[in-house]
C-alpha cells in the first residue's frame, strides 16, 4: 500500500478479505488511536500490520512476490503476439502497481 507511505495519522485499521495484501506499515505513521484488526488477508503476516514506530523483523514471514499465470484460448496467430502482449504489459502493470519483474524466455 505505498500510496499511503506518508500517512501521519489514523483512527484504526481493518483489513478483510484482500488475498493480495502482504505488507500495511505506514512508514511515516506517527499517531494510531484505535486497534488494526484483519479478517481473511492470508498472505498479510503479523510482522507487516500497520503499527506507530519501528516494526519487528519480517524475516519469518512469506515472500511478497505474487505470480501470475495466464491462459490464452483461441486462434492466435504470431501476428496477433503484439497485441496479446501489450493486453497483458497493462494488465501486469495495474496488478503490481507499476513494480514489475519482466521475465524473458
Amino acid at each position: 500500500m505505498t500510496f499511503f507511505s506518508n500517512l501521519q495519522s489514523v483512527y484504526g485499521a481493518h483489513y478483510e478479505n484482500n488475498p493480495a495484501l502482504v505488507d500495511a506499515r505506514f512508514p511515516s505513521l506517527t499517531q494510531m488511536n484505535n486497534n488494526v484488526t484483519v479478517d481473511g488477508c492470508d498472505r498479510l503476516c503479523p510482522a507487516r500490520y500497520t503499527i506507530v514506530g519501528t516494526s519487528p523483523s519480517d524475516v519469518g514471514c512469506p515472500s511478497r512476490r505474487m505470480e501470475y499465470y495466464f491462459r490464452v484460448l483461441g486462434d492466435a496467430k504470431s501476428a496477433d503476439l503484439p497485441v496479446l502482449a501489450g493486453v497483458f504489459g497493462k494488465l501486469v502493470l495495474s496488478l503490481a502497481q507499476n513494480a514489475v519483474c519482466i521475465y524473458s524466455f
